[in-house]
């Protein structure tokens, strides 16, 4: 769960980066990449609900490990193409 408070929010002028990133995560349905499954909000905050990944997130295995062997670079390569790929024929990214 990604917590962010709303007076921040404002503060640093990222509302319409916010609002950006909810409609991205809600529209995101691919293997790859985490969704959005539920979103709420208090009068204070907003609260996103991602997919639960077991496994972690890609900085944490460098993190851990420090390098990826060539197999395992190869198999990250393939995913981040592959996930760049379906953001840009989304309109995401150009």
């Amino acid at each position: 769960m990604k917590i962010l408070e709303k007076k921040k929010i404002v503060h640093k002028k990222k509302v319409a980066h916010t609002f950006n990133e909810k409609y991205i995560l809600e529209k995101l349905k691919h293997p790859n990449l985490v969704s959005l499954k539920y979103f709420f909000q208090s009068e204070a905050k907003l609260f996103f609900v991602m997919e639960f990944l077991p496994g972690g997130d890609l900085f944490h295995h460098l993190k851990m490990k420090k390098t990826f062997n060539e197999s395992e670079v190869k198999f990250i390569a393939s995913c981040l193409s592959m996930s760049l790929g379906f953001l840009h024929q989304n309109g995401f990214v150009y």
